[in-house]
């Protein structure tokens, strides 16, 4: 959803305390965005050295992308 890359789409669960992520657990995974594995690893700051805000800006933006394609093909209504 963010580089538009295919063949490693991996869902990367939101890392914002609000939406019920704590420690050791994950948020829900109705807070999921479809990503390739490498965005996966600059949102969750394996990779790249993003600030947090930076890293919240990318898994919102392809959250915000995922949630139109589940509209989009009839997943929900």
């Amino acid at each position: 959803m963010l580089c538009r890359s295919e063949g490693t789409t991996v869902a990367a669960h939101s890392n914002a305390l609000e939406h019920g992520r704590g420690a050791y657990h994950k948020a829900p995974d109705y807070f999921v965005a479809y990503v390739c594995q490498r965005c996966h690893d600059l949102i969750d700051g394996r990779n790249g050295g993003l600030s947090q805000e930076e890293k919240r800006e990318l898994w919102l933006r392809a959250f915000v992308r995922t949630v139109a394609l589940w509209f989009e093909r009839g997943v929900v209504r």
